[in-house]
């Protein structure tokens, strides 16, 4: 199987692990899912927004990029 290393930034943290995928794809969701609980983990600690860039990449070439973005916002009449 290829050797992918899937890279997270955000203004907080930077995180790079590299594995075996079956292609881009599997890496990217795996990045995905890995996001998701960075930025959920943010949004629990009562931040409004968060968000975190992810690429995958393959010797020193980017494959993907991508912007996983979670926000909260207040709706009216929620009283």
């Amino acid at each position: 199987m290829p050797q992918y290393r899937v890279h997270m930034i955000n203004s907080e943290f930077e995180s790079s692990d590299e594995g075996e995928y079956p292609s881009p794809e599997a890496a990217m969701a795996a990045g995905i899912g890995a996001a998701v609980k960075v930025a959920g983990e943010a949004i629990g600690r009562g931040e409004l927004t968060s968000a975190v860039e992810i690429r995958v990449e393959q010797g020193d070439g980017i494959i993907q990029r991508r912007i996983l973005a979670f926000s909260v916002s207040e709706l009216a009449g929620g009283e």
